[in-house]
């Protein structure tokens, strides 16, 4: 199966929030805190970041990035297969596979 790096900045039990490549496309996938319930979602949001981007600075662009309407869908945290450490990377095919339904629903 098809890995692929990341850059985690937020770490709890998984990374809950990261960034990574996946066929030229950077993306960041963020698994939000219900305040409500006192843990972390089940999911991942998947966003994808413009062409370029800095993730350096993405701490101070997260408001305005990572509205519903840029949401390009979400990924159950239980399909994603990281490694041993779950720090360094991650299996691509469960955002192989939102990005493949993405594209066919798009015009």
């Amino acid at each position: 199966m098809p890995r692929t790096p990341f850059k985690c900045f937020v770490f709890w039990r998984v990374p809950r929030f990261f960034c990574c490549s996946v066929n030229g496309t950077q993306l960041a996938l963020i698994s939000e805190f219900d305040d409500l319930l006192d843990v972390y979602k089940g999911e991942y949001k998947v966003y994808e970041l413009p062409p370029g981007f800095d993730t350096e600075s993405l701490a101070s662009w997260v408001d305005s990035l990572f509205s519903e309407s840029s949401c390009l869908g979400t990924i159950p945290i239980a399909e994603m297969e990281f490694d041993s450490t779950k720090k360094l990377e991650i299996e691509v095919s469960p955002i192989l596979k939102l990005l493949g339904r993405q594209g066919a629903n798009s015009v």
